[in-house]
C-alpha cells in the first residue's frame, strides 16, 4: 500500500462521526490482502512521524500521540496543513483517536487468526522523530521481557489488591529473569509469550492462544481472580496461583513439557504497597465516576432501548 491508497482510505470514511471511522476502515482493511494491511501500518507510523516535532507538540502534554492519530483521521488536506502549519494542530487539542493505532492489528487478526508481528520502519511513539534534535529511540518501554510478557483486564468495578498486584509482578520479573523458566518456554513454537488475564463476571469464560512466528498470544478470561485457589488463599496466594493456572493452561494447549518450580513468594515492601494503594484509590474514584455515567445514561434512555 503506497501513501497515496492510505490516503484514499482515509478520505473516504470522512463521511462518517468521527469516532466511527476506525472501526470503519477496520472492515475496509479487513477486506484486502495481508501485504496492505501491512502497508497501511507503515503509512500511518509515516503520517503519525512527520507530525511529532517540538513546534507541534506544545500545549498537547501526555496526549500528544492521540491527537496526532486525530490530525491523521481527518483526512489528506488537514493532516498536509498541520504538516506545514503545527499552530492548526491546536484546533484539535481536545480531540484523540487512540483506536486509529489499532485498525491494522485488529483487521490483521481478524483475518488471519494470527497475532500481530509486525513493525512499522518508523516509530510513532511522541519524541522519537530527528526533529527532537537527540538519538532517536526505538521508542519501547525501558523493560522489555525476554520472553514473556503479561497484562491484566478487569471488567468495570473489578480491581485487585495492591498485595496481589505487586506480587504478581515481582513474580513475573522472576520468570522472566529465571535461566529455568527461559530454558522451558525455549520448547514453545514462538520466542515471547504475550498473555493477558482478564476478570470480568460480566464475560463467559474463555481461553484463545494464537501462535505466531515471533509470539504466542494467550488470553484467559474468567470471572474472578483466583479462580484455581483453596478458599482461604491470601491475595498473595492467589496472585501465584493465577500465574501457574493461566500458564499451565497456555502450556496445554501448546502441549509443553512440565513447567519448572516456580519461584518463592516475594517479601513486600511498605513503601510498595503504600503506593500501589494509592494508585488504587485514584482509580477506583475513576470507575465510580464511570458506572455513575453508565447509569445516568441507561436511566435518560440515552443509548435506546435494547432489543
Amino acid at each position: 500500500m503506497n501513501s497515496d491508497d492510505f490516503w484514499r482510505m482515509i478520505d473516504g470514511v470522512l463521511d462518517l462521526p468521527f469516532d466511527a471511522r476506525a472501526a470503519r476502515l477496520v472492515d475496509l482493511l479487513a477486506a484486502r490482502a495481508e501485504g496492505d494491511i501491512t502497508g497501511f501500518e507503515d503509512r500511518l507510523a509515516e503520517a503519525l512521524h512527520r507530525l511529532d516535532t517540538p513546534a507541534h507538540a506544545v500545549a498537547h502534554g501526555d496526549a500528544f500521540l492521540y491527537i496526532r492519530c486525530a490530525a491523521v483521521l481527518s483526512g489528506s488536506r488537514a493532516h498536509q496543513r498541520i504538516v506545514e502549519d503545527p499552530r492548526s494542530l491546536l484546533a484539535l487539542a481536545d480531540v484523540e483517536a487512540e483506536e486509529l493505532l489499532f485498525v491494522a492489528s485488529t483487521a490483521y487478526e481478524r483475518v488471519t487468526d494470527r497475532p500481530w508481528e509486525h513493525r512499522a520502519p518508523v516509530s510513532y511513539e511522541s519524541g522519537t522523530s530527528a526533529a527532537w534534535g537527540r538519538p532517536v529511540e526505538d521508542g519501547t518501554d525501558e523493560w522489555q521481557p525476554e520472553w514473556l510478557s503479561w497484562s491484566g483486564g478487569y471488567g468495570l468495578g473489578v480491581q485487585m489488591s495492591a498485595e496481589y498486584e505487586l506480587t504478581r509482578l515481582h513474580l513475573v520479573e522472576a520468570l522472566d529473569a529465571t535461566e529455568g523458566w527461559r530454558q522451558w518456554w525455549s520448547a514453545a513454537p514462538a520466542p515471547q509469550a504475550d498473555v493477558t488475564f482478564v476478570v470480568d463476571p460480566g464475560m463467559p469464560e474463555q481461553t484463545k492462544v494464537r501462535k505466531g512466528r515471533k509470539v504466542v498470544r494467550a488470553e484467559v478470561v474468567r470471572d474472578r481472580h483466583g479462580f484455581a485457589s483453596a478458599p482461604a488463599a491470601t491475595e498473595p496466594e492467589k496472585a501465584r496461583d493465577d500465574l501457574v493456572a493461566v500458564l499451565t493452561i497456555t502450556a496445554e494447549q501448546l502441549r509443553m513439557p512440565a513447567m519448572p518450580q516456580f519461584p518463592p513468594m516475594p517479601v513486600l515492601s511498605e513503601e510498595e504497597l503504600r503506593n500501589q494503594c494509592q494508585g488504587h484509590e485514584e482509580s477506583a474514584a475513576i470507575d465510580r465516576m464511570a458506572a455513575e455515567l453508565v447509569a445516568r445514561h441507561l436511566g435518560q434512555g440515552v443509548w435506546g432501548a435494547m432489543p
